[in-house]
């Protein structure tokens, strides 16, 4: 993890991918985009070998052709349907019980996404705020955090939530706050439209 031997075909015809995990030796991304009648998410081996682009297919495009951020938690992959249909999907790790408004309701273009152990968290781009749910779906809380704008991805690290704030910087919260303690701790730069934490802290 030094930034050397990057290899940008790695795998090839993916789609428009736009996010992916990494989860019992498999990769694992979504695919498609608003005009989208093909959305999927996609799964690989570590190796880029065993391709399944259409590991679970979206068999209503109409409605659900925006998989946005997506992770892999608990034997459950979980991943937030954007635009059309404003909800989060669930399937188990093995493609199966696939349901994709797992979560809805006061939803609002969805489209970062984070789990934890117990939480899966959430943005809404329509009203600029942070959600949470409990992991089988209850318990939602949908301005957890308010007023951070048209954020697009999550991430967790220790316990700690982040995402992209204004003018290039990244911002933190205590996880299961309501906002107390929020700091930006990178401060101006280019926009950032994704974002991951590894476990060496911030």
């Amino acid at each position: 993890m030094n930034g050397t031997k990057v290899d940008q075909n790695f795998i090839r015809g993916v789609g428009f991918a736009y996010d992916l995990d990494i989860a019992g030796g498999r990769i694992y991304w979504t695919r498609g985009q608003t005009t989208s009648t093909d959305a999927s998410i996609a799964r690989a081996s570590l190796n880029g070998s065993d391709v399944e682009r259409n590991f679970i297919q979206f068999d209503d495009p109409a409605r659900f052709s925006t998989p946005a951020e997506l992770q892999v938690q608990g034997g459950y992959i979980y991943w937030a349907n954007a635009y059309k249909t404003s909800s989060i999907g669930r399937a188990r790790i093995d493609g199966s019980e696939v349901d994709q408004t797992f979560i809805r309701g006061g939803l609002r273009n969805p489209f970062g996404l984070a789990v934890d152990d117990t939480h899966i968290y959430w943005t809404n781009r329509g009203t600029r705020s942070i959600s949470s749910a409990k992991l089988n779906g209850g318990n939602v809380v949908i301005d957890l955090i308010s007023g951070v704008g048209r954020v697009s991805t999550l991430a967790i690290g220790g316990p700690f939530l982040y995402w992209p704030g204004g003018h290039g910087s990244v911002v933190r919260d205590r996880l299961k706050g309501t906002g107390i303690g929020i700091k930006v701790i990178i401060g101006r730069g280019a926009p950032a439209y994704s974002l991951a934490v590894d476990d060496r802290g911030p």
